[in-house]
């Protein structure tokens, strides 16, 4: 026979993080626009979240999950090929682009704000750059 030690059996149950799954793309525009302009069509619900390092080109969203970073990425493109295909599309300015997958519905607003006003492409970081996204896709930007 089981003695009973009065004492209840819990179980503890604890919240599992969510895992952070950074996603990375390029925003390529042709004008070479600071983040200081990009900054005034992040739109309305997000402009409390934005900071922007000037120094450094940089801009950071603060989102649920983490944020979605402009990093300038000029530097990133040395390749020859990239430079001659830049000019060929008439790319000025090379953003390197970061968010968490959590955020991917956040993203596309912002996105789709700054791309109305900019326009621009997000290509993935591939030999072609493809795929790639305009203000008309940005729904199938990918996920994972």
């Amino acid at each position: 026979m089981k003695k009973k030690s009065g004492k209840k059996d819990l179980t503890r149950v604890v919240a599992a993080k969510p895992v952070k799954k950074i996603i990375e793309y390029y925003y390529f525009l042709q004008e070479d626009l600071h983040v200081r302009q990009l900054r005034t069509a992040v739109g309305e619900a997000f402009e409390e979240q934005t900071d922007i390092w000037p120094e450094l080109n940089l801009m950071e969203i603060v989102m649920q999950h983490d944020s979605l970073i402009f990093q300038d990425a000029a530097e990133c493109f040395v390749d020859p090929a990239d430079l001659a295909w830049f000019e060929e599309q008439g790319i000025k300015k090379q953003y390197q682009i970061s968010y968490d997958i959590g955020d991917i519905a956040a993203v596309r607003k912002v996105m789709k704000n700054i791309m109305d006003a900019f326009g621009g492409v997000i290509c993935s970081d591939t030999d072609d750059f493809e795929p790639s996204f305009r203000a008309d896709t940005l729904d199938q930007l990918a996920e994972s």
